[in-house]
């Protein structure tokens, strides 16, 4: 690897301007020169991964696939991620039936040439415990079955029950098109209990759009020159997102922060933790509120757990107060800058198919799980209740399952998701 060292900088330069971590850099000089990390110091950052992307001579290399295969072996499709609700454009290659890695694909609009190393690299999971055919649960274990059959068990059970006692689970990697075969699935039932499986319920009327999506679109970040984050870290929520903030911090922008103090790789001034702090701003009693009044593109990100809160509609009336005040929402230059970040791309699907996310059904007969394997527990799924799950792994949601379906994943269909299509 030193041999192929060209001293180029890339690596260090992508830290400081894109990572926005400082902890490569260079040593000695002249034919001494050497790239590395500091003293006592490892490499640490959600988007490492793009050092061996711009990397042009292979002394950084992408781990899990080096040296297991050649790229001319390779067949790519373009793709997009379910990670995080950012929707990053990506290129999976695979070889016969395996994914050898997962790259960028450039979109400009999104994520530019960068991908977050969650996104690289979870594609690992998809190896393992793999549903191939139809399963029925013969006591603790389950038994190999035809379609028919299991279509058959599943109709006897629905049959003897009202619609009101179905119910569905969406999760969180799912298309639009698959969500919405289960809806009208469940609608033909004269049922309509479907909700978003995410730990908590969110406060979201997804009756406009302006209410749950990034209004201002993610390149609409660079021309923000001020920004408040509520509730969110997008340092970890969204890696790729922040490169955009960073880069928007060295265009002049001011980052004003609500929520928990975190290390967000550029600097911002800690408002504090409390629903008041923004209520404060919002009246103009807030030091900062002066501020906020002279931005001329002001911008608001709100965060998934803050849609999650008990008080969360009198969090985003606030908001709303304040978007208004502060021309955040501004329709005589045409800008709006109330965003919402979500974490995953199922629920944003969910939530363009017009679903209450914040119901619950309690007590239902016959449970449908359309690849819900997180946010489950026992006490979720009564003891009398027939359960059937649609997904691709053996995963949480399959142990609960007294039919289990298998799926294609989301690597091997074409689909939507949130607004842009899977090729």
């Amino acid at each position: 690897m030193l041999v192929r060292l060209v001293h180029c900088t890339r690596c260090i330069r992508f830290g400081d301007e894109i990572g926005g971590f400082n902890d490569l850099g260079t040593t000695g000089r002249g034919r001494s020169t050497e790239i590395g990390t500091y003293v006592d110091k490892m490499l640490s950052s959600e988007l490492s991964g793009n050092l061996a992307d711009v990397c042009p001579v292979g002394a950084l290399n992408n781990g899990p696939f080096a040296y297991t295969s050649r790229p001319y072996e390779l067949l790519s499709k373009q793709s997009i991620d379910v990670m995080d609700g950012l929707g990053s454009n990506v290129l999976v290659d695979y070889k016969e039936n395996n994914i050898m890695r997962v790259n960028p694909f450039v979109n400009e609009e999104i994520n530019e040439e960068w991908l977050s190393d969650k996104s690289r690299h979870a594609f690992d999971g998809l190896k393992r415990q793999r549903l191939m055919r139809p399963l029925i649960r013969n006591g603790e274990n389950y038994a190999e079955c035809d379609w028919s059959d299991a279509i058959s068990l599943i109709r006897s059970k629905v049959e003897k029950v009202d619609g009101s006692q179905i119910a569905a689970g969406i999760g969180e990697f799912e298309d639009v098109e698959s969500i919405l075969s289960l809806k009208d699935f469940l609608n033909s039932l004269d049922s309509y209990n479907y909700e978003f499986r995410s730990g908590s319920s969110l406060s979201v009327d997804p009756t406009f759009r302006t209410n749950y999506l990034m209004n201002s679109r993610i390149q609409g970040i660079e021309d923000a020159d001020a920004i408040l984050l509520v509730g969110v870290n997008p340092k970890t929520e969204a890696p790729v997102l922040n490169s955009r903030i960073l880069k928007a911090t060295r265009k002049g922008a001011k980052v004003y922060v609500v929520g928990g103090g975190n290390d967000l790789t550029y600097e911002y001034k800690h408002l504090g933790a409390s629903p008041e702090v923004l209520q404060q701003v919002s009246d103009g009693t807030h030091p900062v509120s002066a501020e906020l009044k002279n931005a001329k593109l002001p911008m608001v990100i709100v965060g998934r757990d803050v849609l999650a809160r008990t008080d969360a509609s009198g969090i985003l009336d606030t908001l709303k107060k304040l978007s208004i005040n502060y021309n955040v929402v501004n329709t005589a230059n045409g800008w709006n800058g109330f965003n919402v970040l979500h974490r995953n791309q199922g629920e944003v699907n969910a939530l363009e198919l017009g679903l209450d996310l914040k119901k619950k059904v309690d007590q239902p007969k016959v449970i449908f799980l359309l690849g819900c394997d997180n946010w489950i527990s026992p006490a979720d799924v009564p003891k009398d209740a027939f359960v059937v799950y649609i997904g691709t792994h053996g995963d949480v949601g399959a142990q609960y399952a007294d039919v289990v379906l298998p799926a294609a994943a989301y690597t091997e269909k074409s689909g939507t998701f949130g607004t842009r299509c899977l090729i």
